[in-house]
This record gives structure tokens, sequence and C-alpha cells, in this order.
């Protein structure tokens, strides 16, 4: 087990080597102050975020079991015209709880522990904690390309959650350098 966590970070590692000349070198600079107040506010963001998550998890989840459109009419034709319970006529209904809806709730439910597990690190401004929020941001990318295959979102949603992930990645590369192996003396 031990093995296979050095092989991962290292497999981190070498992304985060290949990411930080675009965001940290090439991108415009985040000014003193407000990398300052992101550093001070970001436990709190991550355990804001970690609420969210599971949020997105029970909304999805919600979403899933309610029927689309067509699907809706069919199941109230259904209740009007036939002797059926409310039960039976909800099996006509097809089931939107696809591959890529369980996978979209796995990520987020994921997603959720990980930026609650976050918020101590990055109050210590541990450096694992900074890669807790960058496994957050790849989760999103994953979470991106279940969306394309759900009804859940749209093309717009796909677009803004780009814009986001890259603004993510540009914020974390930004304010790297306030993370250490070890703890931050207060």
């Amino acid at each position: 087990m031990l093995h296979q966590t050095e092989s991962s970070m290292r497999t981190v590692r070498r992304i985060e080597a290949k990411l930080a000349p675009i965001f940290i070198d090439k991108a415009p600079k985040l000014p003193i102050k407000a990398k300052k107040l992101l550093i001070v506010c970001l436990p709190g963001l991550a355990l804001l975020s970690s609420v969210f998550a599971f949020y997105s998890v029970y909304s999805l989840w919600q979403w899933a079991h309610q029927p689309s459109g067509a699907g809706m009419y069919v199941q109230q034709l259904c209740k009007a015209y036939t002797d059926q319970t409310a039960g039976a006529c909800t099996t006509a209904v097809s089931s939107r709880l696809t591959f890529w809806v369980w996978l979209g709730l796995s990520i987020s439910f994921i997603q959720g522990i990980l930026y609650g597990m976050a918020f101590p690190k990055l109050r210590r401004r541990l450096e694992f904690g900074w890669y807790i929020l960058l496994a957050c941001v790849f989760g999103d990318i994953l979470y991106v390309i279940c969306d394309v295959f759900t009804e859940y979102g749209s093309n717009t949603d796909v677009l803004g959650s780009i814009v986001g992930i890259i603004i993510s990645l540009w914020i974390l590369f930004q304010i790297r350098g306030a993370y250490t192996r070890e703890p931050v003396a207060k």
C-alpha cells in the first residue's frame, strides 16, 4: 500500500511539474494581498465546498429519480387511466440512473470527503492539503466528462465548468508556495 501511495504521489508531482510553468510562469500573477486573503480563507472555503459537494450528490440523486418530460406524462396517464397504484406507474418510466449518473454521484461524494479532509491540513498550511485540493480539481474534470453524457447538464454548464477548472488551477498554483511539508508555526 505504501508503495502504491508513493507511486501515486510521484504521478501527481509529475502532473504538477507540467502544470506549474503554465499557471505560475505564464499566467498573470495574483496580487500579494489577494494571495494572503485566499490562504487565510481557503480552509473555510474547503469546508464550504464539502457541504456543496454533498448537496450536489443529494440534488443529482433527486433529479435522477424524477421522471423526465415525456416520462412524466406517461406516469400521469398511467395513474389517470388505470387501476395501477403510483408505484406500478413509476416502473413504466425509464430511470435516469445511468452509468454516468452513478459515476457523477460517486465523484461528488468522494470530493465531499476530500474537501472535508483538506480543511485541517489547509489550516496548518500543509502541502498535503494543497494536493487534496488539486485532486478535487481533477475530480471536477472527471465530473465534467460525466456531465457531457447525461441530461443533467447543458453545454453552458460544461463550458462554465471548464472555465472554473482553469481558474481553480490558476489560483491553486498561485498560492502553492504557502504550503509546506511541515506545519507552519502560528
